[in-house]
This record gives structure tokens, C-alpha cells and sequence, in this order.
């Protein structure tokens, strides 16, 4: 688990009491998902009670909660199945599906077995907008695509080792319709366009996260999954707890 999760974890527990936080180099955000496998079961597959449980809301792959391969304990993610397409997919707090403001995806892996891995941002609930992929491709380079099309390889082959912790770090500018890429804190792929109108009467925004393995005739890739983050820089409305005094509600102070 990273240092910065380590902050992360309160803060998502208590969001609805205390709104956002700063993070370093970033606006005021407020996160909406964190997931380190701390505190799922060793040794057994994650369940799926989604995002106040640290948990996907559904899984295709098999998995297993393993210690020892990154820091404390990382979910151990296998491709089983040939020719068909294997995740499991990350919703966020409050059902928040985003249209504008930034967004800020950050996700550990760890190939041990090098095989084609994605990241995937798609809508709430479904998965018919392509708001842009992440591919590990088995060369270990990282590959960028969206619904305006396929940026290519955004780093050389062997940029993602087997056997080695990376980060990979994704910013969306929904009012600029933008996104860019990191790779273990360097800039890989700047303000892209990523194709698709959140603006519109009808538009969606970004509310899920997928990992996994694309379609292919094999079923031996690996990847050891880590401190997966998602922050937001809009406002989520904190909860204000009522104030009794004598049996009789009292206005908060900062509300007055």
C-alpha cells in the first residue's frame, strides 16, 4: 500500500462527514475510491460489495488475496478463460458518475506473467461509452485508446517489467474533454482528447473503473493489482450530523 493510501483510507471513510481533502499537485479533490486489499480476507478471492467495502461490484476473472508481492497485501489477478475477454469492474462512491472537473485514476501493477492487461473507464452501471483505455501490452509498453481512436504505444516496450511495481497514473479534464497519462511519475500522453461530449443534455461521465484481460488464445497472464485510487475535484456535499441541547435541535454554528 502506498504512503499516500495510507491517507486516502480515512478520508473515504469519513468523506460524508468531513468533504475533500488536498492532495499534492492536484485542486482540493475528494476521493470516491480506495482499494489496497488490506483489509480483505488473505488468501481468498475479493468479494464484490463495491466501493464502501473496497471491493469491485462485479468480478469475471479469477483472483486471489495474496501478501508479500507488493506492500502488505494485493489482489493476484489470472487470465483463465481463452478467446474472451476476462475483468472485474470498480464503481464509485455515491453511484457519482462525472461530466465535468477532473478526475484523478491511479493504479499499482506488478505483471508476473507478462500478458495484455487493461484499465477501462466506462459510465455508471454500463460499459457503452469509451472514456479511454489503459493496455499493458505482453512487451511491457504501455498502449492508449479512446473513443476518438488508438493514441498507439505511449512508451517504449519493457516499460512495464515482470517482477516490478509500477504506478499508473490517468487525469481526465472533463471540461476540456482531455485526458493524461503517467507512468511511475512521468508524463506519457498530455491532454488527448478523448472523443466524447459529457456536455450534452443526453451525455454521460466517467463512473466505473474496469481492469483485466482482453480477448486472446492463451490463459497464462498475471497481474498483481495494488492501492487502486479514484479522487474527484467537485464538491461532494458533506452530511451535517444535528446538534441536540436540552432535547432541542440546535442550528450547527457554521450554518448560522
Amino acid at each position: 500500500m502506498r504512503p499516500c493510501c495510507r491517507h486516502l483510507l480515512p478520508c473515504l471513510a469519513l468523506i460524508a462527514l468531513w468533504g475533500p481533502v488536498a492532495m499534492a499537485g492536484m485542486p482540493l479533490m475528494s476521493p470516491v475510491l480506495v482499494v489496497d486489499f488490506e483489509a480483505q480476507t488473505l488468501g481468498e478471492a475479493i468479494g464484490t460489495g463495491g466501493p464502501t467495502q473496497g471491493q469491485p461490484v462485479s468480478s469475471g476473472m479469477q483472483n486471489v488475496v495474496v501478501s508479500g508481492e507488493l506492500d502488505g497485501q494485493s489482489l493476484r489477478v489470472t487470465d483463465d478463460l481463452a478467446n474472451r475477454a476476462v475483468h472485474m469492474r470498480f464503481e464509485f462512491l455515491d453511484e457519482l458518475e462525472q461530466r465535468d472537473g477532473l478526475l484523478w485514476i491511479s493504479v499499482q501493477v506488478k505483471p508476473e506473467v507478462a500478458d495484455d492487461f487493461f484499465i477501462r473507464l466506462r459510465e455508471y452501471g454500463t460499459s457503452a461509452k469509451n472514456f479511454g483505455e489503459v493496455l499493458v501490452n505482453s512487451a511491457g509498453a504501455l498502449r492508449v485508446g479512446d473513443a476518438a481512436g488508438d493514441a498507439g504505444l505511449v512508451t517504449a516496450e519493457g516499460a512495464v517489467a515482470v517482477g516490478t511495481v509500477h504506478t499508473i497514473d490517468w487525469i481526465h479534464d472533463l471540461d476540456a474533454g482531455t485526458h493524461s497519462v503517467s507512468l511511475d511519475g512521468v508524463e506519457v500522453l498530455s491532454d488527448r482528447a478523448h472523443g466524447i461530449d459529457t456536455s450534452a443534455a443526453t451525455g454521460r461521465g466517467i463512473g466505473a473503473l474496469l481492469v483485466g484481460f482482453p480477448t486472446d488464445a492463451d490463459t497464462d497472464g498475471v497481474m498483481h493489482l495494488d492501492t487502486i485510487e479514484v479522487s474527484t475535484s467537485l464538491s461532494l456535499e458533506p452530511i451535517v450530523e444535528p446538534i441536540f441541547k436540552n432535547s432541542f435541535e440546535v442550528e450547527p454554528e457554521a450554518a448560522r
